[in-house]
């Protein structure tokens, strides 16, 4: 029931309404006319932006549509949804003719809250009103739904970049394959068809991320694009996938291996080396990473900013090591417990056997039963079900006597569970087992895609299915036939 009146707040768009400036604090308010590319692409504001205590607004309309979010107001507990359920558009207006550049205009600092899918988010700057519209911060809100934000002084142009682009644009997949006929396995890399992008010459090749892939080569690692051209030269200890525009790497230093600092696309060192292994895979997210340091002959477990400042400290080693997971949607799990990007503690876990954060869901074991719950410990999806994977595109794999099937979050069976093994869905597809040792791809509605797929195993890689027979790795289409390199 609470599902079905989320959902009605997004029926229709309604106006944040005007806020007296009675007993809220004015700020200055320039307004400023900064171009503004998204993946690569200018993007044309059809809004006001407002320089507020010198960070970037925006008016939520033009958040919209930026980010393809669908946005409600929810006048009751003077809140700003922010849902990926729809996309709204923002709204023509005269305000960027009507403002000259570096006009200054009064902002009425509000006591509005800020929700996104569902789930209440903490951002450090306050939301603004301006002339009666609410104005978030850019930065702050891009970095929580994943995108990466910079600033190029030489051109004064905000650079973001993310996940979102057509829905009608067909996903680029890159595969890697080897050369079986020398004796030291060497790996190249093709593209879905088959056609070969660069030869065998790596002994290892891993997922892209952000247009590049992690490659090792003689046991020093570095990066390819896409085109399969060495952009980051094989000169490190170890290397990580790029997350926010950032990788954590290792040195070299007289033949040993160094700390970790992070480098840029372009290999340049933005954070200095300093950071251990041990804390989370250094990967950042709504621009904060998990990383571990030493101090005074003492390890902590930490999480960093873009700018490599701690923003949060913890003891680490021995009974009170701590377990940092990423953030996602403004929230991350550690040990026990889910924060926000306050650190504050927003979620106790203690009362389930486990627990795993997707999605703004938390997916719990409980008495050796999965269901699925929100912040509050609401139950959304009854504790029934022997095994339930993490929501991917809408639906959870569940197991129920053995078998496999997909619910959505209104717990309706959207796929019977008749499969031996089932993976979460990608690009409008999953992998199942039908009989031990036979796979398929299906779609959303349980129909198969392939033939008959004959593996011992499978994994999901660069949104390809990777089987293996007699131990060796073949990259199968969604039509069942095997991706050959063709010269």
């Amino acid at each position: 029931m609470k599902i079905k009146q989320w959902l009605f707040l997004f029926v229709m768009i309604l106006f944040v309404p005007v806020v007296s400036a009675q007993n809220h604090t004015t700020k200055n308010a320039l307004a400023v006319r900064y171009p503004l590319m998204l993946n690569g692409q200018e993007y044309q504001m059809k809004n006001a932006m407002f320089l507020v205590d010198d960070y970037t607004y925006l008016p939520i309309r033009e958040i919209g549509e930026l980010f393809q979010m669908y946005i409600a107001w929810d006048s009751a507990e003077k809140t700003i949804n922010i849902s990926s359920i729809g996309i709204i558009h923002a709204q023509e207006t005269n305000m960027m003719s009507a403002l000259e550049e570096a006009a200054v205009v009064p902002a009425t600092v509000s006591d509005f809250s800020i929700k996104v899918n569902g789930y209440r988010v903490q951002l450090q700057q306050p939301i603004v009103v301006i002339q009666n519209s609410a104005y978030l911060p850019l930065r702050q809100l891009a970095e929580l739904l994943g995108f990466s934000v910079d600033w190029n002084q030489e051109q004064r142009m905000i650079l973001m970049q993310g996940l979102s682009k057509p829905v009608q644009e067909e996903k680029e997949i890159y595969l890697w394959y080897s050369d079986e006929n020398e004796s030291d396995v060497l790996y190249g890399l093709m593209d879905k068809n088959g056609h070969i992008i660069t030869t065998p010459k790596y002994n290892a090749i891993g997922h892209f991320s952000e247009g590049l892939a992690v490659v090792e080569k003689d046991g020093n690692y570095g990066y390819i694009d896409k085109r399969g051209v060495e952009v980051i030269p094989c000169k490190y200890h170890y290397a990580k996938e790029f997350s926010e525009g950032l990788a954590m790497v290792s040195e070299r230093h007289d033949g040993y291996p160094g700390l970790f600092s992070f480098i840029n696309k372009q290999g340049n060192t933005v954070i200095a080396e300093r950071f251990w292994n041990e804390s989370g895979d250094g990967a950042f997210h709504n621009g904060l990473a998990p990383v571990t340091i030493q101090e005074n002959g003492k390890y902590y477990d930490c999480y960093i900013d873009r700018t490599g400042e701690i923003k949060a400290k913890y003891p680490s080693g021995n009974d009170s090591s701590c377990a940092l997971g990423n953030f996602q949607n403004g929230y991350a799990k550690i040990n026990h417990n889910i924060i926000n990007t306050a650190f504050e503690t927003v979620f106790c876990g203690e009362e389930y056997d486990s627990f795993e954060l997707c999605d703004g869901w938390i997916v719990a074991c409980k008495n050796n039963r999965y269901g699925v719950v929100d912040m509050e410990h609401q139950i959304i999806i009854d504790f029934q079900y022997e095994k339930l994977k993490p929501c991917s595109e809408g639906l959870f794999a569940f197991c129920e006597n053995g078998l496999w099937g997909y619910l959505d979050i209104n717990q309706q069976i959207v796929i019977p569970p008749i499969f031996c093994d089932a993976s979460e869905f990608f690009d409008g597809k999953a992998i199942v087992e039908t009989e031990p040792g036979i796979y398929h791809y299906i779609d959303k509605t349980g129909a198969f895609l392939s033939g008959d797929i004959h593996a011992e195993m499978f994994m999901i890689v660069n949104d390809c299915g990777l089987f293996f027979v007699n131990q060796k790795g073949y990259f199968f289409s969604e039509t069942g036939e095997m991706i050959t390199p063709k010269a």
